[in-house]
């Protein structure tokens, strides 16, 4: 800035050019300038005079109170940063979503397609029996109504392994929104790519649900969301109590005059030829008193009552994740128990058909008692498949509710 006396008895001219950097230390600014004036000023402004090389200053200032912990500046800072943070767990809690919604479809199209294979073996074993039922009858070994009765199983299976392939379809066709060829488009599995069997089922131990559980209720991105929410009130919070305070600061000034000196006005108001030294240093406070605080009262007030009812929010969070966390931790030991249980079960069941196939063979059975053999092992091992596919979807619930990856 500066300006020049255009007309009058006073012809001073002064021009000045300033810098002020605040600081995030202690609400710390630091300052430093230049100027120039020259000509004569009237005795009142006699400061405005500098030797014929100006002057340059720098200095603190130093708040002790009001903008000391924060300010205007810092805590729009700290807020962007806190809204900034926030993102994180936001983007983190859609990949969680993501990622259980894939596992769940690609368990969906395991079972399906296991379901699909016991449904297809179950029709190839009538198929090959009509030939097999054929000759013996054509021998007289057996009544002519068991051709029949198998051909009628033929039929019935082929309607369960269509409606099977609809299944499979329609899980190759979910799980392909989060399988993507190299171009990015969605891409259907193959049967060529379902495993064999499912991966063997396992219980966590009580110390390691635990500690996932503890470790969901602290750090789990639905948490840090709010907490980042928090930060951000605290922010408001900690501005409005600041606007309440003194501002009570402590400056330090230190100038130096180049070039040789001029006469004017000196601190006693006397003329002189040499008015000023050439180093200056100078400390001063200054407190001025808040009167007019009602704004920032209610400012107070509003972002202590939503720090309130964001507290009340954690802590019903918290509890809501603890409570679903240890809900899928129940059904994935139930579902783990029902495998267990399933395996057995399919184990026995193909005891008992390979037992009533040895009867058939030596004429102490008839068809319809392997019909039932087998249809009890199918039973079983879609029991094991359904087992199988609960456990894997309750894991992937797991996995999503403790926010760990799978």
């Amino acid at each position: 800035s500066g300006d020049v006396r255009a007309d009058g008895y006073y012809d001073g001219y002064a021009g000045e050019v300033a810098l002020d950097q605040p600081t995030r230390v202690l609400g710390a600014r630091l300052f430093a300038g230049y100027r120039y004036g020259g000509g004569a000023f009237p005795s009142y402004e006699g400061g405005r005079l500098t030797n014929d090389a100006g002057e340059a200053r720098a200095g603190v200032r130093i708040p002790v109170l009001r903008d000391r912990a924060i300010d205007a500046a810092r805590g729009a800072v700290a807020r962007a940063e806190a809204e900034l943070a926030r993102a994180t767990p936001e983007v983190e809690l859609e990949v969680l979503a993501a990622r259980a919604d894939a596992a769940v479809a690609y368990w969906d199209w395991v079972a399906a397609g296991h379901r699909l294979r016991i449904a297809q073996r179950l029709l190839d074993v009538a198929e090959r029996r009509q030939v097999q039922i054929a000759r013996r009858v054509e021998a007289g070994a057996e009544p002519r109504i068991h051709v029949t009765d198998n051909r009628r199983l033929i039929v019935e299976r082929s309607g369960a392994v269509r409606a099977a392939e609809r299944d499979v379809a329609r899980a190759a066709l979910a799980l392909s929104l989060f399988l993507r060829d190299e171009s990015g488009r969605p891409l259907r599995p193959s049967a060529a790519r379902l495993p064999d069997a499912f991966p063997a089922t396992a219980p966590l131990t009580v110390e390691r649900a635990r500690t996932e559980v503890e470790r969901a209720a602290a750090l789990h991105p639905s948490i840090r969301r709010l907490e980042h929410e928090r930060a951000a009130l605290q922010v408001d919070r900690d501005l409005a109590r600041n606007a309440l305070l003194p501002a009570l600061d402590v400056r330090l000034d230190a100038s130096r005059d180049f070039g040789g000196a001029r006469p004017g006005i000196d601190a006693a108001g006397r003329f002189a030829a040499d008015p000023r030294g050439e180093n200056e240093v100078k400390a001063s406070v200054e407190l001025r008193l808040p009167f007019q605080r009602r704004d920032a009262r209610g400012r107070l007030g509003a972002a202590e009552a939503a720090l309130e009812r964001l507290e009340r929010r954690l802590q019903l969070e918290r509890e809501r994740l603890v409570a679903s966390a240890l809900a899928a931790l129940e059904t994935l030991e139930a579902s783990h128990e029902r495998a267990v249980l399933a395996r057995e079960n399919v184990e026995l069941a193909e005891s008992l058909w390979e037992a009533e196939r040895r009867r058939l063979a030596l004429g102490a059975s008839d068809l319809i008692d392997l019909t039932l053999r087998e249809a009890m092992l199918a039973s079983a091992e879609l029991e094991l498949v359904d087992a199988h596919h609960a456990y894997f979807r309750a894991r992937a619930e797991w996995v999503a509710r403790v926010a760990r990856p799978s």
